[in-house]
């Protein structure tokens, strides 16, 4: 620590003083007379001052043979370190020649030197030494030369003077009665622990006591305290730390646990393979600590499970799988099954594959002569085959007569025509498609002549350049007067003078008289 100097050069002939602001109260306890008077001090050594007392009894100096002690004051201190330096200030010396101060550290009592001060001084002064053993007294001496009677202040620069004190307990703070907890302080080997608890109807030490761990085996509820004391082998109070343990029942719990048919469960350690009533069964439990604790056990049994997944409706081919298993034909279906509680079930399940057919008949598909419109027929093109489906019918082409949504329907013009077949069932929809193609029948239409002996009842010649009109009449246009006919076998052929255009029905007969 730093202190505020104050010096003042005095004009005498030998030596000169250094004056301090005065010691704010001297501290306690007041410095011995001799070794073994000297009064033990278990604070901190740091900060301590005060004035030297006037006793003027000369007596040896151990370890400075060339010196004496005049005015000595002696005080005892626990080393809490292996190593320590202590600087000692001098202050506002008097009553002698002015010398200053000098000083030690003993160890049993002036056996033992640790570090020496033999030379007079005015100045501050440091002791130090590296070989304490912790937790033993050693002994300080200061002395003011040739009846110096001076101010002083103590520095600890390093290592520490306070007795030992105990760690910080360790173990359960939250404990039951019938547990046994276990509680540790660190070691030290130079300090003795001693354990206490109060009320002592909390519990019973368990283990060697003293000793740097201890075992409790409490015996009540409520709260308590566990303190350890360390016994120092200075004459310094025993230092103590304590901890507060609160000690109480367990909790009454609950454990449940769903079981399938013709299983068992453990709760509580113990095996239930039937029911438990319905406010469930008391298990007496030792915990971990060995406190006893009642767990109401509920063991309830998960029945039969029957699940009907209902209709499964799917555009063919196809397939679904059902509890591991690929069903792919239509069908009512009933098979165990594992459920998500890992017990049997049974699954059921009605598969439903649809598969449309759109089929055209083959025959009758031609328009022709005398034909002006046929019926295409799709009767032959599947029906829904399940209860409650649908089957919907659309005909497209280009000379659709009538309704197109019906198995069958009448055409008047060539082209091609396709008919789309559709089953619904809870909402999918699944179709076919079919085409044909509607021909026509254009062949020249015959026409016979009669009303002239039979050499002449022979075909129309049609070499004049036109085509026929499809299936109506044989049109032969206005503009050419004569119709040759030719005269198989006689070479002759006969003129026909034609005042208009001639319409001549398919299949009709020409009368030429």
């Amino acid at each position: 620590m730093k202190k505020l100097l104050f010096s003042m050069l005095l004009s005498i002939p030998i030596t000169s003083a250094i004056l301090f602001a005065q010691c704010p109260p001297p501290s306690t306890p007041d410095l011995g007379d001799n070794c073994s008077l000297a009064p033990l001090l278990c604070g901190n050594i740091d900060g301590y001052c005060g004035t030297l007392a006037t006793n003027n009894v000369q007596q040896p100096f151990p370890g400075c043979p060339s010196w004496v002690l005049n005015n000595d004051g002696w005080l005892k201190f626990v080393a809490g370190s292996t190593a320590m330096t202590i600087q000692v200030t001098p202050s506002n010396c008097s009553g002698g020649n002015f010398s200053g101060m000098q000083g030690g550290i003993y160890g049993s009592c002036i056996s033992q030197i640790m570090d020496l001060q033999c030379m007079c001084t005015l100045l501050p002064f440091q002791l130090n030494a590296n070989n304490f053993v912790v937790g033993q007294e050693y002994y300080l001496v200061l002395d003011g030369c040739a009846g110096d009677v001076c101010d002083f202040e103590i520095d600890l620069l390093a290592g520490s003077t306070l007795p030992i004190m105990p760690g910080q307990i360790s173990g359960d703070t939250l404990v039951c009665p019938g547990a046994v907890s276990h509680y540790t302080v660190p070691s030290n080997p130079s300090t003795t622990f001693t354990w206490s608890l109060t009320p002592a109807s909390a519990g019973n030490l368990v283990g060697t006591n003293p000793n740097d761990s201890i075992s409790v085996a409490w015996t009540t509820a409520g709260e308590a305290q566990l303190c350890v004391s360390t016994a120092n082998p200075s004459a310094c109070p025993d230092a103590v730390v304590c901890v507060t343990v609160h000690s109480a029942l367990l909790p009454e719990t609950v454990e449940t646990h769903e079981v399938c048919e013709n299983e068992c469960a453990t709760c509580a350690g113990v095996e239930f393979c039937n029911p438990t009533p319905p406010g469930g069964t008391p298990v007496l439990l030792t915990s971990w600590q060995g406190c006893d604790s009642v767990v109401i056990c509920h063991i309830n049994t998960i029945g039969p499970i029957v699940s009907n997944l209902g209709q499964i409706a799917l555009c063919g081919p196809n397939a679904v799988s059902i509890c591991g298993e690929i069903f792919s034909q239509s069908g009512s279906y009933a098979l165990p099954c594992t459920n998500w509680q890992g017990c049997d079930s049974t699954v059921s399940f009605e598969l439903a594959i649809l598969e449309p057919v759109a089929l055209i008949a083959s025959t009758g598909n031609t328009l022709a002569c005398g034909i002006h419109s046929i019926l295409l027929d799709g009767t032959g093109s599947s029906t829904n085959p399940f209860q409650n489906g649908l089957t919907q019918y659309q005909w497209t082409g280009p000379g659709i007569v009538g309704a197109d949504d019906q198995p069958s329907v009448e055409v008047n013009q060539p082209g091609q025509y396709c008919l789309t077949v559709t089953h619904i069932l809870n909402g999918v929809s699944c179709s076919d498609m079919a085409c044909v193609a509607v021909g026509v029948d254009n062949s020249e239409p015959a026409i016979t002549w009669t009303g002239m002996d039979d050499l002449w009842n022979i075909p129309l010649l049609w070499d004049l350049g036109y085509v026929p009109e499809f299936c109506n009449h044989v049109i032969v246009p206005n503009g050419f007067p004569t119709v040759p006919i030719g005269y198989e076998g006689v070479g002759k052929t006969l003129h026909v003078n034609l005042g208009a255009q001639l319409e001549v029905p398919v299949g009709a007969m020409l009368d030429i008289h």
